[in-house]
């Protein structure tokens, strides 16, 4: 069995620079529901650099481990 999760995305997420405005589209993935939405998000961005670290942060969450050793986790039973 593998540890590894793929997700297949019906379009790249993208951002499209113009001279009128910024747009940027977030693909979007659904195990349960399966939507014809275009994208996860669209819309206007008040601050930009905030969401965007928001998004760093989220993907550091997602990319963390959360497991703990078989030494920890009787540790852990013993506090208690």
């Amino acid at each position: 069995m593998s540890d590894t999760l793929t997700y297949t995305y019906n379009s790249p997420s993208r951002f499209l620079k113009s001279a009128a405005q910024d747009a940027l589209f977030l693909s979007k993935y659904a195990e349960v529901q399966k939507q014809t939405a275009p994208c996860f998000f669209w819309g206007t961005l008040a601050d930009p650099y905030i969401t965007a670290r928001c998004l760093i942060t989220l993907s550091n969450v997602v990319q963390s481990n959360f497991s703990l050793s078989p030494a920890d986790l009787v540790r852990c039973l013993r506090v208690q």
